[in-house]
């Protein structure tokens, strides 16, 4: 699912999905994508052995109130999620590039630190790097993983977000 991970309320999400074949025959297949546990729409992807093809969908956010949403791509044979925040999450602001963190599972620290949708290795050394920018020490609480000081972020909450990620992969 290509998606920004934050959309400005009111804005119009668009979710482009690319389908690879990796059966033996081509054909049609039902692709379904959903937004919150609600389906949005559904198209009919048809892509010969071993090619891709794209699919997109168009999401209007005043169908829903700003916050964190899990989106959903399915097919007969795979499926897909990557959450997307829809308004502003009222959480730290970006520590690198354009996209702000984001609370990946809801528990009010923020450990998507690149702000791409996803929970990985990378959002770890990124805090690590950045753990005394302004914008890290700044918003503290939201990267307390640690549970021990949100009034700084510190090494143990930066082992405490690793700690963390082996769960969330295991």
């Amino acid at each position: 699912i290509e998606t920004p991970a934050q959309v400005p309320y009111g804005d119009t999400l668009q979710a482009d999905v690319t389908l690879l074949n990796f059966g033996n025959s081509g054909g049609e297949h039902p692709i379904q994508y959903g937004i919150g546990g609600s389906l949005v729409g559904s198209a009919t992807a048809d892509a010969a052995p071993g090619e891709t093809t794209s699919v997109s969908f168009e999401f209007d956010t005043n169908r829903v109130v700003r916050g964190a949403y899990v989106q959903a791509v399915t097919s007969l044979y795979d499926a897909e999620t990557k959450q997307v925040q829809i308004g502003s999450g009222g959480g730290p602001p970006a520590i690198i590039g354009g996209s702000a963190p984001q609370d990946v599972d809801g528990d009010g620290t923020y450990e998507d630190v690149d702000g791409d949708g996803e929970f990985t290795i990378r959002d770890v050394q990124l805090l690590f790097e950045h753990r005394n920018d302004d914008a890290v020490q700044n918003n503290a609480g939201a990267f307390d993983f640690a549970g021990s000081d949100p009034d700084s972020v510190t090494i143990a909450d930066i082992q405490a977000q690793f700690q963390k990620l082996q769960e969330w992969e295991g």
